[in-house]
């Protein structure tokens, strides 16, 4: 019995720390494609808002 619990336990263990690992990884990955994505999205802003100036001086021109 004893011997039963204790290899569950620690099998236990293992896959929790495996699995954090793996949460880590994927948690690195998450953060890497949100900041490749994020910076695109800014790229596209900053574009969007010069196509938008670029828009209002030939208007006013």
């Amino acid at each position: 019995m004893v011997m039963s619990f204790s290899s569950t336990t620690s099998a236990l263990v293992k896959t929790r720390y495996e699995w954090r690992k793996v949460f880590r990884k994927s948690m690195e990955r998450k953060r890497r494609s949100v900041r490749r994505r994020r910076s695109t999205w800014q790229m596209s802003l900053v574009h969007a808002d010069f196509s938008c100036r670029d828009e209002a001086t030939r208007m006013t021109v």
